[in-house]
């Protein structure tokens, strides 16, 4: 069962919510431990369109662990939404695994930690090759009707595909391929920490770009004339990019996410990035 992150929480918001649900806390009197408030499945649900955030899963997955037995049980679609291409370190699984036994749907909870290679659109999954999955385009499927379509997989070709909705995501994939689309209509990209990104002849790419986290890009002959602002790991990554040819009468930024780490760190929490870049002296292209 596949649950989209739909509403994004911080951290300390989504901690916060699980609070009740926590162990109990103590009274005015330091040593009455009142009772705690069992943690439902919907509330767990809420909680998996807001985040991923390790801590929080992991805090969310005890909540259900410390629930008498049969209630374990009624939270099965929740442990395995977790799993549910969504990548866990090896702490969530563990206690994963472990609620997986207790309650005997141990082959559901490894099915589903496998990540299937495929696209999700509006929440349904589509597992096929002729689906832009390895080295298949993506050429049929009238996709721009969508909303939202997520790619999940290690090598998602979009070369070409020339119908995206508005809100594409690819960063669960290590390589990605949108050469010769036209991305005026498509929503911020996220890539995922090496990833391979390959961006030949596309046209109108997003107002912000955060190449830092790739291992290797690929943009000859993409138009930045809409691009405002370009972000690096450092120089050498940008010197290593070397089909990025932007255009003389270019306006926009360049910036290097190591020489600008707290001002960007901002942008990366969901501040105003406009704000934070009014900081910066003397930096960019």
């Amino acid at each position: 069962m596949f649950v989209d992150i739909e509403d994004f929480k911080s951290a300390l918001v989504v901690e916060n919510i699980l609070t009740p649900y926590k162990k109990g806390q103590f009274a005015q009197d330091k040593k009455t431990r009142l009772p705690k408030e069992p943690i439902t499945s919907e509330v767990c649900m809420e909680i998996l369109k807001s985040t991923n955030y390790a801590r929080n899963i992991k805090d969310m997955l005890q909540c259900i662990a410390d629930l008498p037995m049969h209630e374990q049980a009624q939270c099965k679609d929740v442990v395995l939404a977790v799993f549910s291409n969504r990548e866990q370190p090896q702490s969530v699984w563990d206690l994963g695994r472990k609620l997986a036994e207790t309650s005997g749907y141990e082959k559901e909870f490894d099915e589903a930690c496998v990540l299937k290679e495929g696209i999700i659109i509006d929440s349904a999954p589509y597992y096929s090759t002729g689906l832009g999955v390895g080295t298949e385009p993506l050429s049929y499927e009238d996709l721009a009707t969508h909303s939202k379509l997520i790619a999940v997989g290690d090598k998602i070709n979009f070369k070409n595909v020339g119908n995206l909705p508005a809100v594409v995501d690819v960063s669960r994939c290590a390589e990605v391929n949108l050469s010769g689309n036209d991305l005026a209509d498509v929503a911020p990209l996220y890539f995922r920490k090496g990833a391979k990104v390959i961006l030949n002849g596309v046209q109108n790419p997003p107002r912000n770009l955060d190449f830092s986290q790739c291992a290797e890009v690929d943009f000859d002959g993409a138009d930045w004339h809409r691009t405002e602002r370009l972000i690096f790991r450092n120089r050498k990554q940008m010197e290593k990019c070397q089909s990025l040819c932007l255009p003389e009468d270019w306006k926009g930024q360049i910036l290097f996410k190591d020489e600008m780490q707290a001002e960007l760190d901002k942008y990366q929490e969901g501040q105003n990035l406009d704000l934070a870049l009014l900081k910066l002296k003397g930096e960019g292209r």
